[in-house]
């Protein structure tokens, strides 16, 4: 009986310091990086609830709630970045928004893929300038390709999370929000629900193609997913005689920037292009050139 107690207690006593290890490693696995939301500038939204959570359940701030901006992917607080400081990873995310083309809103609860985003967030920049440089901004001395979460909300429900750097962009999840029926008083409590419905259709709100498809009850709710089909294509540049490729830039539809710093880099799936623009150098002058879709 005595041995049986013994082991009992070593065993607690083993889970308890596993346990305290578990909640110290959570409690320090912090990263630099920014927050930010938007919307597509042709479907304005505005949202009265965003907000991320670690696993410990600390809440992360989303920057930007209230009207959303655009362009898609692009929204967020571009002219004010939010103080870029240590947080903890986010493990949940919970979103309410009111989508005024729709005049309908949305709420959601998400579950986020965490060891992705730590995964990007501690991607090392590739741009072979920053090769050999040190960011005395970062905890590790590192130049990290990734130092942003970005979200973005339109019809639908639909919710897309992003990954964001100086010169990349990636799709990190796409999530679906549940249609809600919040009391109107308690998101817009100065404001009539048919008066603000009648505005957006009477003034300069939307684009005459927009309107017409509220009027005509064909929204384009399933756009956005479309958005993210991926096909296997490449970027071939051939350049004069002499010519050096520096670097290619392609932005796809889905929002994604990628920048390639060799001219071999393989067939890959990506989404659809609407713009590829390539730097180079020839006779020691730089050059650049642009494809717009």
């Amino acid at each position: 009986m005595k041995k049986i107690i013994q082991i009992f207690l070593l065993s607690a006593t083993l889970s308890s310091l596993l346990y305290n290890c578990q909640k110290a490693n959570v409690m320090n696995d912090t990263y630099m990086y920014e927050t930010g939301s938007g919307c597509d500038e042709s479907y304005p939204i505005d949202t009265y609830r965003q907000v991320f959570y670690s696993e410990d359940n600390e809440m992360i701030q989303i920057d930007g709630m209230g009207f959303q901006r655009g362009p898609w992917g692009n929204g967020g607080v571009t002219y004010v970045k939010n103080e870029q400081k240590d947080k903890k990873l986010p493990a949940t995310m919970k979103v309410g928004y009111y989508s005024y083309a729709e005049d309908k809103f949305y709420e959601g609860e998400f579950s986020l893929p965490v060891e992705k985003i730590r995964e990007y967030l501690n991607e090392k920049a590739d741009d072979p300038e920053y090769a050999n440089k040190k960011n005395e901004e970062s905890k590790d001395g590192i130049l990290h390709k990734y130092n942003r979460i970005e979200v973005g909300f339109t019809l639908g429900g639909m919710v897309v999370l992003w990954m964001k750097g100086e010169d990349a962009q990636k799709v990190l999840a796409t999530f679906t929000a549940k249609e809600a029926f919040p009391d109107w008083k308690s998101v817009f409590e100065d404001s009539d629900r048919k008066e603000k419905v009648e505005y957006g259709l009477n003034n300069d709100v939307y684009t005459p193609k927009v309107k017409n498809e509220i009027l005509t009850k064909t929204l384009p709710l399933d756009l956005w997913k479309t958005y993210d089909d991926r096909f296997n294509w490449n970027v071939l540049v051939s350049l004069p005689s002499g010519g050096k490729l520096e670097n290619i830039s392609v932005k796809t539809i889905n929002a994604e920037t990628e920048t390639l710093y060799k001219a071999d880099h393989g067939d890959k799936k990506r989404a659809v292009p609407y713009n590829i623009e390539f730097f180079w150098s020839l006779n020691g002058k730089q050059y650049n050139s642009r494809i717009v879709f």
